[in-house]
């Protein structure tokens, strides 16, 4: 399926561009329109090597010709929503703390897991010792 929103999206841009497949096929260096109309159909595998020329030659990105864009969209989505229920369940704090906590080498991460144990032991740090 991936590959045919490739081709199709190869097509889509430009015509959006108001470039015939012979502009493109000239700005690719191919010999005739004959390989963009197979490319376009689907009836010639794009090897990925030439999905950047094709990007280029079509001012896009190769992740907008394969249809990735669209996806990091729903990705961003799900991650507001992922923040929002974590918050939500354990403090505004937390996703803070876990992007402070991406940021650290495997010694940072296991000195703030070691000290974060260590705070949870003190009754003063503790929801328990609140009351």
């Amino acid at each position: 399926m991936e590959i045919n929103i490739l081709y199709s999206n190869i097509r889509k841009r430009r015509e959006a561009l108001g470039m015939s497949q012979v502009d493109l096929a000239k700005k690719l260096k191919y010999r005739s329109r004959s390989s963009v109309n197979k490319i376009e159909l689907g009836f010639t595998d794009l090897p990925l090597s030439k999905v950047k020329e094709f990007a280029v030659a079509l001012k896009t990105t190769p992740s907008a010709l394969m249809g990735w864009d669209h996806k990091s969209r729903e990705s961003s989505q799900i991650r507001e929503r992922l923040t929002k229920d974590i918050e939500y369940e354990y403090g505004n704090g937390v996703t803070t703390l876990l992007s402070r906590f991406s940021l650290l080498n495997i010694l940072g991460k296991n000195t703030l897991l070691d000290r974060a144990g260590e705070l949870c032991q003190l009754p003063q740090y503790t929801e328990k010792g609140d009351s």
